[in-house]
């Protein structure tokens, strides 16, 4: 009888807590260059059965100044709206731009046709644990050497990866880790 109602327990705060991204658009930040545009657009998070906190998704997209169709970069949950920031979209030149969130950044080298995306969860910090406020700053030139400056959580210092390829693969300054 107990494990029954702690499974139906279970069951029902996995399907009131189950979200969505097809909640109400909340805001779109566009920028182009003369080659390709970006979009940035943030929906609120939709929770089914009355859900608690719910945040929002930022769909980050793209296409070329002739296309109609929007192609997806990457999408970010954020467990609180909060606004774009307008520094997060970069064009370096007509073919190279980037994007971040967070701790997401992607890179496109020949005008928004193809996006390779750099997942901070992913790379192998020794330093601390990445949040949500990792990414404070990138820097991308023309060559493909550039900076990115992270906060990380439980870290007093910012952590300083440098890239030589447009931010496909970063290397930590402090420990020589790629």
């Amino acid at each position: 009888m107990y494990i029954r109602i702690l499974l139906t327990v279970g069951i029902l705060c996995f399907v009131g807590c189950y979200s969505s991204r097809s909640g109400d658009q909340i805001s779109t930040l566009k920028k182009k260059n003369d080659s390709f545009i970006v979009r940035a657009t943030v929906f609120r998070q939709k929770l089914y059965f009355g859900g608690a906190l719910a945040g929002a998704y930022y769909v980050f997209e793209t296409k070329t100044n002739d296309e109609q169709d929007w192609r997806e970069i990457f999408v970010f949950l954020h467990d609180a709206p909060i606004p774009i920031d307008e520094e997060g979209i970069q064009f370096v030149n007509d073919r190279v731009a980037y994007v971040y969130m967070s701790w997401m950044y992607a890179v496109t080298t020949d005008g928004g046709k193809t996006w390779s995306v750099w997942n901070g969860l992913k790379y192998p910090f020794e330093r601390g644990r990445i949040g949500y406020n990792a990414i404070q700053n990138v820097e991308l030139l023309e060559n493909g050497a550039g900076t990115m400056i992270l906060n990380l959580i439980a870290n007093d210092e910012p952590v300083v990866l440098r890239t030589k390829n447009f931010g496909i693969s970063w290397t930590d300054e402090g420990t020589g880790r790629k």
